[in-house]
C-alpha cells in the first residue's frame, strides 16, 4: 500500500502521539508500504533548523508551518490542503491522527473530494470530567472550562465530517473517545493499544526497591505529588528516582519541593535524573518495583505500559484508561497514594500485581502486533472505499 499519515507532532519531537505514530509509520515501511508523513516545523527541537522535507528510517516527511494553540488550529490552512489535494490522489489510504488538531480539522473539508481511502487514529478526548489532581490554579481552571466548552462545540459540529472515515481507531474499548463515538453511533471502531519495545519484556535486571515515575517534568505530569506521597509514607529502604528529558522551571520546583519535604519528614533516598540515555532510562524502569503515575491528564499513557512490561506494580491517578489495566491500583489524592504504596510495599503485593501487568502487556503491548493490526484496518479501510464506488 501507498500510505499518507497526518499528526500534529512527529520525528524529531518528542511526545506521546509522536511516538506511537512513529513506530507505526516505521513498522509499516519495515512490512514494504510506501509511507509519507505530514506533520509540522513547529515545536521541533530547534525549531526551524530541521528540513522541510526528509526520509528518516524509511518514511518519507514533509513539514508545514501549522500548530495548535489554546485548543484553537494556526499556521498555513491552504498550504496544508494544498498538499492533501496532490498526494491524497496518488496513496491507497490516508490516516488522520487525532481529531481537533489543525491535520485532521483541515482536512475534513476536503474528505468527499480526496480520492483515496480515509482512517481516523483517536488517542482519546478531552476529559470532561473533574478529579482531585486537577490543577486548581486559576489557569487550570480556565484552561478545564475553555476545553469543555470548545470539545462541545467541536464534537457538535464535526459528527458529519467524523462519520465519513472508512475506518476509526481507538487506543482502549474504555477510552473515553470510544464512549462518546459509540453514544453519537459511530460504529466503524476498531481497537489499536500502545505499544512499547521488545527491550522491557526481557527481565535481565535484578529487582531493587525502587519506585519510578519517567516524563516530562510539568505540571500535567505532577511529579510534585510523586515527592509527596513517596515522602508521606514513610517507607524506609526504598528509593524514589523521577527522570526526566531536562531541566526547567518545574524541575527547579521539584528540587525545592524535595529540600522542603526533607526538613519536614526526615532523609529519603530521591534522585531526580535528567537527560540521561534511553537505554539507561529502560534500566531504570526494569529494575524498580513500583511504578507511580501521578498526572491529571493522560490517555493510554505509554510510561504506565512500560512499567507493566517490565513486571512493575503500578500506582495511578484515575486518568485516561488507567483504572481499566490490570496489574495496579488507582487513588485519587496524595494520601491515598501514600496509603497505596504503603500497602503495596508492606505486603509485598507489587510482585503478583506486576506478573499481573506485564501479562497484559505481553498479550497486547508489542510494537510488531499492533502494526500488523493497523495494517490490517488500512486494508480493510481501502476495501470499504472500494465497494462505495
Amino acid at each position: 500500500m501507498k500510505i499518507l499519515i497526518t499528526v500534529a507532532s512527529y520525528y524529531p519531537n518528542v511526545d506521546g502521539v509522536q511516538n506511537v505514530t512513529q513506530y507505526q509509520a516505521e513498522g509499516l515501511a519495515k512490512l514494504g508500504h510506501e509511507v509519507l508523513v505530514i506533520s509540522s516545523k513547529h515545536f521541533l527541537k530547534n525549531n526551524y533548523n530541521n528540513p522541510d522535507e526528509e526520509m528518516h528510517n524509511g518514511v518519507r516527511i514533509i513539514r508545514v508551518d501549522a500548530y495548535k494553540d489554546f485548543m484553537i488550529n494556526f499556521g498555513d490552512k491552504k498550504g496544508y490542503q494544498k498538499l492533501l489535494e496532490e498526494y491524497a490522489p496518488k496513496v491507497d489510504v490516508m490516516m488522520n491522527v487525532c481529531p481537533s488538531n489543525w491535520n485532521a480539522d483541515w482536512a475534513f473539508p476536503l474528505l468527499d473530494q480526496l480520492d483515496c481511502a480515509k482512517m481516523l487514529m483517536v488517542h482519546g478526548t478531552h476529559d470532561f470530567r473533574w478529579r482531585n489532581f486537577r490543577d486548581r490554579s486559576a489557569y487550570g481552571m480556565s484552561r478545564k472550562i475553555w476545553g469543555d466548552i470548545r470539545m462541545s462545540l467541536y464534537f457538535f459540529n464535526n459528527w458529519k465530517n467524523i462519520k465519513k472515515y472508512n475506518a476509526i481507531a481507538h487506543l482502549h474499548e474504555q477510552d473515553f473517545a470510544a464512549q462518546l463515538f459509540r453514544r453519537h453511533g459511530i460504529e466503524k471502531e476498531c481497537i489499536l493499544y500502545n505499544a512499547v519495545d521488545d527491550q522491557f519484556f526481557e527481565s535481565d535486571l535484578k529487582k531493587e526497591n525502587q519506585i519510578i515515575n519517567v516524563g516530562t517534568f510539568s505540571r500535567r505530569k505532577n511529579q510534585i505529588a510523586c515527592l509527596k506521597a513517596f515522602y508521606k509514607s514513610k517507607v524506609l529502604g526504598w528509593k524514589l528516582v523521577l527522570i526526566g528529558p531536562s531541566e526547567n522551571r518545574y524541575y527547579r520546583e521539584l528540587v525545592r519541593c524535595k529540600h522542603n519535604l526533607e526538613r519536614k519528614y526526615g532523609h529519603r533516598d530521591v534522585e531526580i535524573m535528567v537527560g540521561i540515555s534511553r537505554q539507561e532510562t529502560i534500566t531504570e524502569i526494569k529494575r524498580s518495583k513500583i511504578y507511580l503515575l501521578t498526572s491529571i491528564s493522560e490517555m493510554f499513557p505509554v510510561s504506565l505500559i512500560e512499567g507493566m512490561a517490565a513486571g512493575c506494580g503500578w500506582i495511578s491517578t484515575d486518568v485516561g484508561i488507567s483504572q481499566y489495566l490490570p496489574g495496579g491500583k488507582i487513588c485519587n489524592t496524595v494520601s491515598q497514594m501514600a496509603e497505596k504504596i504503603r500497602a503495596m510495599v508492606a505486603n509485598n503485593t507489587w510482585a503478583e500485581l506486576g506478573r499481573k501487568g506485564q501479562c497484559f502487556a505481553v498479550e497486547n503491548c508489542k510494537k510488531d502486533e499492533q502494526v500488523r493490526k493497523l495494517e490490517s484496518i488500512l486494508l480493510d479501510a481501502v476495501e470499504e472505499s472500494k465497494m462505495k464506488i
